[in-house]
């Protein structure tokens, strides 16, 4: 049986290189990822993060642990940062397909068993950034990866030390993208809880976790505070207030057109700061210009800021991916822009899917599960499924923050999402 289900999973790893592929070549996605046009902005600060690590220096901006990916391909050379990420890009994409596949076939049966990863196979976006030097695939891996870890505490909770992986991966995805903080501050607070007062005690076993978690982060601060003079993973979050809730927030305020409001704060920011280098003064003086337009505008007008958070939620939960957008074929390409349509309104469809009908109805059904319980925390399935759960509700709140995205928020979380269904519907279908 083993032998089968070994096989089995070949099969389906197989299968989907041979999709990754086909949809690949038919988005013309290699020729795309060498076009200049096609790169966003993003990609350059990563790869110059790096560059960063491997001369000892810390980006301002980008945390070392997807640095630590583009500064393999750079200590090679600098012509194989590319195919070194996208090589480990595709080998994410590739788990993260798989452990929806391993997490579905212990709780589905028959053919039901496919659908989350097929699912997750027809997302065009998914394959888009595979082929970009953005985090959005190793995040939405290491994501998954701490669900199906916790999902494995919940089979056996005897065996707490599986919480130790939990919150290692956690810590490991704030240094890939900060944004996850505070998820991973109340998921290593549950563990001190859980392993004192809920199974006999284990301390050594926290201990464990807590260190694993300083190290990842504690390292990334420290190295921070040494170059810049402050203890934080990265100042993106006040960049992201500045360039985008802030010029929301500011041109509802005015009433005028929100890039004509974009264009003059960009203005303003390169007048004062011509460059994003610069050592503890300038990072300090940078910083204290962020803090000062936010400190006004929520003075001025706090509503207004959560409008434009609202607004930035609803937009980036609807639209379609906006990579697929820019893709373009070179020469004689038959049937090209249908494909790349397809794709790309697809992207939307889906995108909606899953934000306005997929996980409003699962929330339902674990608040149900949850109730039905009567218990302060889930336990089992339920509590996995909360903690994907809460976690993708965490990430599309946090998409407020910035605008003009398309799907790139949302699609990190869809494999939670698809992780949760399976968990819960079986447990609906038994209730």
């Amino acid at each position: 049986m083993l032998k089968g289900l070994q096989r089995q999973h070949l099969i389906l790893g197989a299968a989907l290189l041979l999709w990754f592929g086909l949809m690949s070549w038919l988005l013309h996605l290699p020729g795309n990822a060498a076009d200049p046009q096609f790169v966003p902005p993003d990609a350059i600060s990563y790869e110059q993060a790096g560059q960063a690590l491997l001369k000892g220096e810390t980006s301002p901006i980008r945390p070392w642990g997807y640095a630590l990916l583009t500064a393999i391909g750079n200590g090679v050379s600098q012509g194989a940062v590319q195919p070194i990420l996208l090589f480990l890009h595709v080998l994410c994409w590739l788990m993260t397909g798989l452990l929806l596949y391993r997490v579905s076939e212990t709780y589905l049966q028959g053919k039901w068993k496919y659908l989350p990863v097929l699912v997750f196979a027809l997302s065009p976006s998914h394959i888009v950034f595979a082929w970009l030097t953005l985090t959005e695939t190793v995040f939405t891996f290491l994501l998954i990866l701490a669900a199906w870890l916790m999902s494995f505490f919940v089979q056996q909770p005897d065996k707490p030390q599986r919480l130790i992986w939990v919150n290692i991966v956690l810590a490991f995805a704030c240094v890939v993208r900060p944004s996850l903080q505070l998820p991973m501050l109340v998921m290593l607070l549950w563990t001190a809880w859980e392993l004192w007062f809920r199974t006999p005690r284990k301390p050594l076993v926290f201990l464990a976790a807590f260190l694993g978690v300083f190290l990842i982060i504690g390292f990334q601060a420290n190295r921070m505070h040494r170059q810049y003079g402050q203890y934080t993973l990265s100042f993106i979050g006040k960049m992201a207030w500045y360039e985008y809730l802030g010029a929301g927030s500011q041109a509802l305020a005015e009433q005028r057109d929100l890039r004509v409001v974009r264009h003059e704060r960009d203005s303003t920011e390169v007048a004062q700061f011509a460059t994003f280098e610069g050592g503890a003064a300038y990072w300090k003086q940078r910083c204290d210009f962020y803090d000062a337009d936010f400190k006004a505008q929520w003075q001025a007008h706090k509503p207004l800021i959560f409008k434009a958070w609202l607004i930035n939620i609803l937009q980036n939960t609807r639209e379609p991916g906006a990579g697929l957008s820019t893709l373009n074929a070179k020469g004689s390409a038959p049937g090209f822009n249908a494909i790349r349509l397809m794709a790309y309104k697809g992207s939307g469809y889906l995108n909606m899917a899953m934000n306005y009908l997929l996980m409003p109805v699962l929330l339902l059904l674990l608040a149900f599960r949850w109730w039905k319980d009567r218990r302060w925390l889930p336990e089992g399935q339920t509590l996995a499924a909360a903690f994907a759960l809460l976690l993708s509700l965490f990430l599309l709140l946090s998409s407020g923050a910035s605008m003009w995205q398309g799907d790139r928020f949302s699609m990190v979380y869809y494999p939670l999402i698809l992780f949760s269904l399976v968990l819960l519907v079986p447990k609906a279908k038994n209730a």
